[in-house]
């Protein structure tokens, strides 16, 4: 059985001259066999690396950590037995007609995620997909698990086995995991930063960057 999680970095927004909007959005996806080990090392992180003053937010998010734990809390997660497959979103390049279409540019680019997942997995392994219920609000849910149903259909495994959660974050520490993740990843692209991408290379299995 293979446990997926998935979470992103950067924003959908095109107003570039708006403070704050990113040039890049990462979507990644942690992949594991193992989720009670990745939870208890964010667990284990959090009660012996962080300072006092972080210790009782409920949910770690890699925005609001200090780079130290960052890097620890990576550090650790490239120890454990993984696969990250990433897709970063080039935003510069997406053509206008696009841009208020933000639910299906997101779709988008999970399903070919999605693809790069379905290559990588044993044909009869079952899927259990858990995303962060904030991230895909409710309205898109429906169409979000659709359309992963439909990208299982057109691979030709439509007798696969696929669940898809929707999860709270705060309560979900391998959604914590991806997030440092996907925000490492985000520093790489957006601000030429590799420090913690480095950390985390040898456990990327897929990575795309589009359009080039």
């Amino acid at each position: 059985m293979a446990y997926i999680f998935l979470d992103e970095s950067g924003d959908l927004g095109f107003n570039f001259s708006k403070r704050g909007t990113s040039r890049h959005f990462i979507v990644s996806v942690l992949l594991t066999r193992e989720p009670k080990r990745i939870s208890n090392c964010i667990k284990h992180l959090k009660e012996s690396a962080l300072q006092k003053k972080y210790k009782k937010i409920p949910e770690i998010k890699f925005n609001n950590s200090p780079n130290a734990f960052r890097k620890k809390v990576i550090q650790k997660l490239a120890l454990q037995e993984i696969q990250v497959f990433t897709f970063c979103l080039n935003k510069a390049k997406i053509v206008s007609k696009l841009h208020d279409k933000k639910d299906k540019i997101y779709n988008y680019v999970t399903g070919l995620l999605f693809d790069k997942i379905l290559s990588s997995v044993d044909a009869g392994e079952e899927l259990i997909m858990t995303v962060d219920k904030v991230k895909v609000g409710k309205i898109q849910i429906e169409d979000f698990n659709f359309y992963l149903g439909m990208k299982l259909f057109s691979a030709g495994q439509a007798a696969r086995k696929l669940s898809i959660i929707h999860a709270d974050s705060q309560k979900d520490r391998c959604i914590q995991a991806v997030d440092f993740i996907s925000g490492s990843i985000f520093r790489k692209y957006e601000f030429k930063d590799f420090a913690l991408y480095d950390c985390l290379r040898g456990r990327i299995i897929s990575e795309v960057m589009w359009p080039k």
